[in-house]
C-alpha cells in the first residue's frame, strides 16, 4: 500500500481511517477538506485547489480523504487502493455532531473560526451518498 484513496459519505469515518493508516503504514496523510477550507471556513476555490490536491497526488506515498468529485480524474488513476466509506446512512448523521466538534477543534489551532451553527444540508447529504460510479 503506497498510496491510498479514501472516499465515502459525511461521517463516513475517512478522515478517522486516513490517520489511522498513515500511522500504520508510515504514508503522509493528506485531508482535502483542510485543503478546501481556509481560516473562517472560507471555500479555496476550484482554481487553487486542484493544483494542491495534483501536488499531493504527485508523490510517491499518500493517503487522500474527502470526496471533491472534480478532482477524482487526477486522483483516481494514481491511486493503488480506492476505498469507499459506505456505511448505513444513519450512522454517518450520528457521526457528523461528533466531526464537527473535531473540526472546530482544528480550526481553533488553526486560528480559523467554524460557523457556530450546523449546516443542515449536511446530512441529505449523508443519507444520499452513493459513492463513486
Amino acid at each position: 500500500m503506497q498510496r491510498i484513496l479514501l472516499i465515502g459519505s459525511p461521517g463516513s469515518g475517512k478522515s478517522t481511517l486516513a490517520r489511522a493508516l498513515g500511522r500504520r503504514f508510515g504514508l503522509p496523510v493528506t485531508h482535502l477538506d483542510r485543503l478546501w477550507w481556509q481560516p473562517g471556513w472560507v471555500e479555496l476555490g476550484a482554481g487553487k485547489f486542484r493544483p494542491l490536491v495534483e501536488e499531493a497526488v504527485a508523490k510517491d506515498k499518500w493517503v487522500i480523504d474527502g470526496n471533491y468529485s472534480a478532482t477524482w480524474d487526477i486522483r483516481m488513476p494514481r491511486g493503488h487502493d480506492h476505498l469507499d466509506g459506505h456505511a448505513a446512512p444513519r450512522l454517518h448523521v450520528a457521526r457528523v455532531p461528533p466531526r464537527r466538534a473535531e473540526l472546530r477543534q482544528d480550526a481553533q489551532r488553526r486560528g480559523a473560526g467554524l460557523p457556530g451553527t450546523l449546516r443542515c444540508r449536511i446530512f441529505p447529504l449523508c443519507l444520499e451518498f452513493q459513492g463513486v460510479a
